[in-house]
């Protein structure tokens, strides 16, 4: 009975130790993702850390927003059928940072649909909390739909545009794969 109990306590401590811990800003090219996280055809036309262009003219510029440590930004795109995918994840000091920036993303997508740019859509949890998600307004009669949500002390964001065929669905489901790399790291 002590035995079970000692190993009882000792998977509560484990695993309440390792939903609490915090993601690492040096992480962060790890987070998001990559050619091989996608379909055949994708290649990788720009990768590097959040800079201050990627964030431009929108709520969420200021690189050192709600304790913001660090970021990374993955550019895919597939020549046919054309696809582009912009997979992104920045990183807190806590969890309070990366729900203030989860709300900044939101607002930022209620001024694109005030502007008839967007259309906020319903999409299943992802992560720690709420799940924002998006149709936005493409080029060419393409699709393009974008999630954000977020993890621990991270928000990350997968956006794609594609042919008609592109549905919410599928850009939940990259969403869902990212996720599981901030969980596994």
């Amino acid at each position: 009975m002590r035995w079970t109990l000692a190993a009882l306590c000792v998977l509560v401590i484990t695993g309440c130790g390792h939903s609490s811990a915090t993601l690492s800003a040096s992480a962060a090219k790890n987070l998001v993702l990559h050619e091989a996280d996608l379909g055949p055809g994708y290649v990788s036309f720009a990768s590097a850390p959040t800079s201050s262009l990627d964030v431009q003219g929108t709520n969420r510029s200021d690189l050192a927003r709600f304790g913001r440590k660090g970021g990374w930004v993955e550019r895919l795109k597939r020549s046919s059928p054309p696809g582009l995918v912009v997979s992104t994840v920045d990183v807190f000091r806590d969890h309070k940072g990366a729900s203030a920036d989860l709300s900044a993303y939101g607002d930022g997508l209620a001024r694109q649909r005030s502007d008839a740019l967007a259309i906020r859509m319903s999409a299943p949890g992802i992560g720690d909390g709420p799940t924002i998600a998006a149709e936005l307004v493409a080029p060419g009669g393409q699709k393009e739909y974008s999630v954000a949500w977020t993890f621990r002390n991270a928000s990350a964001s997968v956006t794609a545009i594609g042919p008609q065929s592109l549905h919410l669905a599928d850009v939940v489901a990259l969403a869902r794969k990212q996720q599981a790399k901030l969980v596994r790291n």
